[in-house]
């Protein structure tokens, strides 16, 4: 949901720089520097609070069109709504684009990986306006032979959000259950906590999974006993259901939560590991330290469906959210390369909100680019 604030002294005012610092154009730099040296485009505000919005770089225009439209439309280059930044290529788009992260403001997070706080509060356009021109062409990966090295830039792919729900060994390619990772999964009747206790395989397809599940209704205060329930796969003849709530196989027709694809045991299938999650279901794989208390109050910004695994937000995220407490977004200000297959850009996203007239709101994006070389 995006969030309007109607009196911007309620933000930080390392915040309000960061969003009204995004408004800037390369002809009033904030560093002094001359137009020559940041020639670069600004972009934004672009509204992704109620759908994705859509620009093409090479001509620098927002597009219109509907997320159907963007399906089989390869003109747009990048796209964003609420935290999410997705690129044409891949699972995101049937274009070409790629991207690639620098790795530039690599202090922003500590040796654990941990975000550093201050580093994020105060930064603004004007104080990592530097590290966006300081990045060029130079810096583009090259192979040995000179050729630009195309396995650096990374496309969106498709992900579920149980993608690490087994283990594989490699030495003696046996499957087993990743019984240590939980998540946390809401549907519309409540949350629950799940995890795959154990499964079983046969001819490199699952034949056994059990679920392992602690329920708690939209009204109760608290997790019910953990529920172990062993669904068999071995004489599938079609996709398996599981509904969460329940803890019980079901059918297709019914309210389901989690639908795991069954495959022909013997057939040559390379091994169909995966579990799906339901179109109104979404989930997130806790880890230690998380409060699950806090997620559940906005699970909105930790709880996703099936998604694209995406260059900005999951390879390379660019954005820390809460540091301050509140529900504030703080980006990184990284450096991505964005490659739309005639042109090479650097890009940096500024800002997450918009201000106008003491209204601050959010989901607004604004970011700044410029060609690095042409393909």
């Amino acid at each position: 949901m995006k969030t309007t604030w109607k009196n911007a002294a309620l933000l930080s005012s390392a915040l309000l720089l960061s969003a009204c610092g995004s408004d800037s154009d390369s002809s009033s730099d904030p560093t002094g520097k001359s137009p020559d040296e940041t020639s670069y485009t600004s972009a934004g505000p672009l509204d992704g609070s109620t759908d994705y919005a859509y620009y093409d770089l090479d001509s620098g225009t927002q597009l219109q069109l509907t997320a159907e439209e963007a399906k089989t439309n390869t003109v747009w280059d990048i796209a964003v709504y609420s935290t999410n930044v997705i690129i044409n290529g891949g699972h995101s788009g049937p274009g070409d684009v790629t991207a690639y992260f620098t790795g530039n403001n690599a202090d922003f997070y500590d040796d654990a990986g941990n975000a550093v706080k201050d580093k994020f509060i105060n930064a603004t356009p004007a104080s990592e306006l530097d590290d966006f021109i300081a990045v060029t062409a130079a810096q583009i990966p090259k192979q040995d032979s000179g050729e630009i090295d195309s396995s650096k830039f990374k496309t969106d792919e498709f992900k579920t959000v149980f993608n690490n729900f087994y283990l594989y060994n490699h030495v003696n390619h046996e499957v087993s259950a990743n019984a240590d990772q939980t998540w946390l999964a809401q549907s519309a009747t409540g949350f629950s906590k799940v995890r795959i206790s154990d499964l079983t395989t046969s001819n490199y397809v699952l034949s056994t999974i059990t679920f392992a599940v602690a329920f708690k209704g939209n009204d109760d205060q608290a997790f019910s006993a953990e529920n172990a329930v062993e669904v068999n796969l071995l004489s599938c003849t079609g996709d398996v259901y599981f509904k969460l709530d329940t803890a019980t196989a079901v059918t297709a027709d019914d309210a389901w939560d989690i639908r795991v694809p069954c495959a022909t045991v013997g057939a040559d299938t390379g091994g169909e590991f995966s579990l799906l999650l339901a179109p109104d279901s979404t989930a997130y794989a806790l880890k230690d330290g998380d409060d699950v208390d806090a997620i559940m109050t906005a699970p909105g910004y930790y709880l996703t469906g099936d998604f694209a695994e995406t260059v900005f937000k999951h390879l390379n995220k660019w954005y820390q959210y809460g540091l301050d407490g509140g529900h504030n977004i703080w980006s990184q200000y990284g450096v991505y390369m964005v490659n739309t297959g005639t042109e090479i850009y650097k890009l940096q996203i500024t800002s997450y909100y918009d201000v106008n007239d003491d209204t601050v709101t959010s989901r607004q994006y604004s970011f700044i680019y410029e060609a690095l070389v042409s393909e």
